[in-house]
C-alpha cells in the first residue's frame, strides 16, 4: 500500500493506458484467433473433401474393375469420375501449396500448410501423378470402347493403386483432423490465457484505481459538502501521495484554517481582543487579503478603538479627579496647592518623580521658581529657580509648548528610591497656561516612556490647573493686601493711642 500511495497520477493514466492497449490487443488478437481458426476449418475440410473424393474414385475404379461389364454399369459416370479427378486434382494442389484460391464458382478459400501433412502430401502426390493418367484413359474408356487389351491390363493395377490412394487420403484426413485439433486446443489455450489475464489485470487495475482515485475523490466530494454546509474541521481521512493527495492535504488545510479562524472570530466576538490565531502561523505571513490576515487587522483594528476607548475614559476620570481634587484648593497656599498639583499628577500618571514650577514677577525680572517636586510618595524640596529660557524648564516657558524627551540628558536628576537612583528614561516639561499665559511649568520623569494619552491627559487638564493656580495667586495676594492694610490699621490706632 505504501507503494500505491507513492504512485502519481501521471503513472496510474500510463498504466490504464497499458491496459486500453492490452484490451485492444486482446480485442485485435480475437478477431485474428478467428480468422486463424477459419483458415484451419477450411484446411481440415478441404482435406476431409479430398478425402471423400479419393474414396469415390476407388469405389468407382473397383466397381469398373469388379464388373464384367462395366461399361454397361459406368456409361453414364464417365463426366462424374472427370470432376472427381479434376476437383481432387485441384484440392490436391491447394493443400499442398497453401494460400489463398478460388474454388469452384467465385468460392474464395485461404488455407494453411501444414507441416505434420508435407510429407505424406509428396508421397499422395507422387501417386497421382501416377494414377492420374489411369483415371483419364478410365473416363475415355467409360466415353467411348478402347482396346479390349489395354482395359484388361489397366483393371489390375488401377483397382490395386486406387485402393492403396484411397487409404493413404484417409490418413491424410486423419494427420488433419489430429492437427486441427491441436490447433484447436492451442487457440483455446490462448484464448482463455489471454481471457484470465485481462480479467485479472482488470480486477488489479479496478483496485488500484478505486484505492487510488475513486476513495479519495469519494472524501473529497463528502468533506467539500459539509464545508459547504458550514460544518468545520472535518478532514479527508484517506489520501495519498500524489496529485489527488496534494488537493486532499489542501483542502484539510482549508478546513482546518476555517475552522481556527471560526474560533478566532468567535473569540472576537466574544470581546477578547487579546486572543491569537491557533492555526497554522504560516497563512499569517502569505498575502494581505487572506482570511486570517483580515481577521487578525479587524482584531488589531478592534483592540485600538478599544485602547483609545480605554484611554479616553482613563483621560475623563483623570479630569474628573483633579477637578474634585482642586475643588476649594485655590485657598490655600501656594506651595501646598503646588504640592496637592505635583503629587497627584505623579500618582495619577503613574510616574516616578515630578517638580513644579510657578512663574514669579517680579518689577526686575521673571522668573520660575520650584515650589513643589514628588518623587516615590515623599517630598523633595530642591531650592531651583530658572529665568525664561534657561534650561528645559525655561525654553517650555518662553515657546509656551510641551517638551518631550525619550533621551534624557544627564543633567537631569536622577529618581531616588530605597535602592538607590537611577537616570529617568523620559521627561515631559509642560506649561499650564490659561488663555495664552503661562502660570505654571510641570516636570515630570519616568523610568519608562510615557505614553501618548497621558501626554494628551496633561494638555486637557492644564486648562484648569492654571485657571486654580491663577485664582491661588490672587487670593495670595488679596491676603497680603490685606495684612498690610490690618498693619497699617493697626500703626494707625497705635499713633493714635
Amino acid at each position: 500500500m505504501k507503494l500505491l500511495n507513492n504512485l502519481p497520477l501521471r503513472l496510474i493514466a500510463v498504466v490504464v493506458a497499458a491496459f486500453s492497449m492490452l484490451l485492444l490487443f486482446a480485442y485485435f488478437a480475437t478477431i485474428y484467433y478467428q480468422g486463424i481458426k477459419t483458415k484451419h476449418v477450411n484446411t481440415v475440410a478441404m482435406a476431409v473433401e479430398a478425402g471423400r473424393l479419393a474414396d469415390e474414385i476407388a469405389e468407382m475404379v473397383e466397381l469398373w474393375a469388379t464388373t464384367s461389364d462395366s461399361s454397361v454399369v459406368l456409361s453414364n459416370s464417365a463426366d462424374k469420375l472427370e470432376q472427381l479427378r479434376a476437383r481432387y486434382a485441384t484440392y490436391l494442389e491447394v493443400l499442398q501449396s497453401g494460400g489463398k484460391r478460388t474454388i469452384g464458382k467465385r468460392q474464395k478459400v485461404e488455407i494453411v500448410r501444414v507441416k505434420e501433412a508435407e510429407g505424406l502430401l509428396r508421397e499422395l502426390q507422387k501417386d497421382w501423378k501416377e494414377l492420374s493418367p489411369s483415371i483419364e484413359w478410365l473416363v475415355r474408356y467409360l466415353s467411348g470402347i478402347p482396346d479390349a487389351t489395354q482395359a484388361s491390363y489397366d483393371k489390375a493395377w488401377v483397382s490395386i493403386q486406387s485402393s492403396e490412394f484411397a487409404r493413404k487420403n484417409d490418413k491424410l484426413r486423419d494427420v488433419y483432423l489430429d492437427w486441427a485439433q491441436k490447433q484447436e486446443y492451442t487457440q483455446y489455450l490462448w484464448f482463455y490465457t489471454l481471457l484470465t489475464l485481462t480479467i485479472l489485470l482488470f480486477f488489479v487495475l479496478f483496485v488500484v484505481v478505486r484505492y487510488l482515485l475513486f476513495q479519495p475523490i469519494r472524501q473529497i466530494a463528502r468533506v467539500t459538502a459539509q464545508l459547504a454546509n458550514g460544518e468545520l474541521g472535518v478532514k479527508v481521512t484517506h489520501y495519498n501521495n500524489n496529485e489527488i493527495g496534494a488537493v486532499a492535504r489542501n483542502l484539510n488545510r482549508i478546513s482546518e484554517t476555517l475552522f481556527y479562524a471560526s474560533e478566532f472570530a468567535k473569540e472576537i466576538g466574544q470581546g477578547n481582543l487579546d486572543a491569537k490565531y491557533k492555526g497554522n502561523q504560516e497563512v499569517l505571513n502569505n498575502t494581505e487579503n487572506n482570511l486570517i490576515a483580515i481577521l487578525e487587522q479587524m482584531r488589531q483594528q478592534l483592540k485600538e478603538v478599544a485602547r483609545r476607548d480605554q484611554e479616553e475614559r482613563w483621560i475623563e476620570a483623570g479630569v474628573a479627579h483633579f477637578a474634585s481634587v482642586l475643588r476649594g484648593a485655590s485657598n490655600l497656599p501656594l506651595d501646598e496647592l503646588a504640592y496637592l498639583i505635583i503629587s497627584n499628577l505623579v500618582q495619577y500618571m503613574e510616574l516616578q518623580q515630578g517638580a513644579i514650577y510657578f512663574v514669579q514677577e517680579q518689577i526686575a525680572k521673571t522668573s520660575l521658581k520650584l515650589l513643589a517636586a514628588y518623587a516615590l510618595n515623599k517630598r523633595r524640596y530642591i531650592d531651583k529657580e530658572f529665568l525664561p529660557g534657561e534650561g528645559l524648564v525655561g525654553q517650555v516657558y518662553r515657546d509656551k509648548s510641551t517638551a518631550y524627551l525619550e533621551d534624557v540628558p544627564p543633567t537631569f536628576d536622577k529618581i531616588s528610591s530605597a535602592l538607590g537612583a537611577a537616570k529617568p528614561r523620559s521627561a515631559l516639561v509642560a506649561p499650564l497656561k490659561l488663555n495664552e499665559n503661562v502660570y505654571a511649568v510641570v516636570e515630570l520623569m519616568s523610568l519608562h516612556p510615557i505614553p501618548k494619552y497621558k501626554r494628551d491627559f496633561l494638555e486637557r487638564v492644564s486648562e484648569n490647573l492654571a485657571s486654580v493656580i491663577l485664582t491661588a495667586k490672587n487670593n495670595e495676594r488679596l491676603r497680603k493686601i490685606q495684612q498690610e492694610a490690618e498693619e497699617v490699621e493697626k500703626r494707625i490706632k497705635r499713633r493714635g493711642i
